[in-house]
């Protein structure tokens, strides 16, 4: 199920992005407006609009962290973002930069668009930079996660580049963070019922999924077993009350990671998925580092940070990473990297759509509008991020 895409490195003219603060009322409702940029699109953040002068973007953040002050060197210098601290306040730099590949020969773009490779490299050790924050003592527990949601809701970035930004880039990396809203797909085969030590006989197919929900008076996430169907050779599928591959998971709520590795001595390519959680994300953190620095290892044998656990699935079994959103108020889970225009597809007309199509986005724990031009076809390109609300 994990087939990692193909990143095009062509270069292009470099996609001059840049925003302001606007000048208007301090009291306009908030949105977010999507805005055509050649053969992309950019999503602007609340209060601020396009300049298409200045090189790059700068960010304030005050109270980014409760410490005024630390041992340790806590800003970060990037190609993409860079980070310096006053104090408690974060002070970013967003460089303009081209994300995104042109159609070939003119061709008019149609859905999202693929990536370059070095912005999306460099948007991951930033990523990775403001993690290790907690290691050294910068930041304290929990803040990394804090302004890592703030950046992703107050940075503008192609929306093919914003929930690479939250989550991390899995294509890339094979490392993906897991929240409420998410859910994952496993399939597996089904094996018939037969003495102990006899050869399986696989039977069929089975797909399980688990589904993430937000803890109470916490920002930590609880995975539960939500259905789960078996399709037999020659049989209808039906539902089952549990799989036969039953997934170990953890009382308390925490942090949960996706990660993939490749088996290091398989004599094909091979890729194991493992489950990670831990209590806090200074914990998860050294967990992925120990896990990944050992793909000869089982999951017992590479991590030994304490309060981490650690579920690696059989190479048989498959495991897909999807995300919710609410279509007319039923929610619909689609892929990562998922794009509007194929979320709605058959539902109606696209003319009949167009005509009422609204769209909010989560930002600062509410749902806010997304504004576009009725008229452009961008709003059907825009990659879908948890919790995202579509109407018609």
């Amino acid at each position: 199920m994990f087939q990692l895409r193909k990143l095009q490195l062509r270069r292009i003219a470099t996609l001059v992005v840049v925003v302001a603060l606007l000048s208007g009322c301090r009291h306009a409702p908030l949105a977010y407006h999507l805005v055509p940029q050649g053969s992309s699109a950019l999503l602007i953040p609340p209060q601020q609009t396009v300049n298409a002068n200045a090189p790059s973007f700068d960010l304030i953040i005050k109270n980014a962290r409760q410490a005024k002050s630390s041992p340790a060197d806590c800003d970060i210098t990037g190609d993409l973002i860079t980070l310096h601290w006053e104090g408690k306040t974060a002070n970013v730099n967003l460089k303009s930069e081209s994300y995104v590949v042109g159609p070939e020969s003119g061709a008019a773009a149609q859905g999202p668009q693929k990536m370059f490779l070095d912005p999306l490299m460099s948007m991951e050790k930033f990523r990775s930079d403001l993690e290790n924050l907690e290691t050294n003592g910068c930041l304290r527990p929990g803040e990394s996660r804090r302004l890592n949601i703030a950046l992703s809701e107050k940075l503008p970035l192609p929306t093919g580049a914003r929930y690479r930004f939250r989550f991390g880039n899995f294509d890339l990396t094979g490392i993906f963070d897991l929240v409420s809203d998410f859910r994952l797909n496993i399939n597996g085969p089904v094996y018939a019922e037969g003495p102990a030590g006899s050869k399986k006989e696989v039977i069929g197919y089975e797909r399980a999924y688990y589904i993430f929900t937000p803890a109470q008076n916490s920002d930590r996430t609880q995975i539960s077993f939500s259905s789960a169907t078996e399709t037999d050779r020659g049989k209808e599928p039906f539902v089952k009350a549990r799989p036969q591959n039953t997934l170990t998971l953890p009382e308390s709520s925490g942090y949960f990671r996706l990660v993939l590795r490749t088996e290091a001595e398989a004599s094909q390519y091979i890729s194991i998925a493992t489950l990670l959680n831990a209590p806090d994300q200074k914990t998860l953190a050294e967990a992925t580092r120990q896990l990944t620095s050992k793909p000869e290892e089982s999951c017992e044998q590479a991590v030994t940070v304490h309060g981490a656990n650690c579920t690696m699935f059989p190479p048989m079994v498959g495991v897909g990473i999807e995300l919710g959103v609410h279509v007319n108020g039923r929610q619909v889970f689609v892929g990562l990297g998922g794009w509007l225009g194929d979320t709605i597809k058959g539902a109606d007309s696209r003319a009949v759509i167009e005509k009422t199509l609204q769209v909010r986005r989560l930002y600062q724990g509410r749902l806010i509008p997304v504004k576009f031009d009725p008229a452009s076809q961008a709003i059907f390109g825009l990659v879908l991020m948890p919790g995202d609300e579509i109407t018609w």
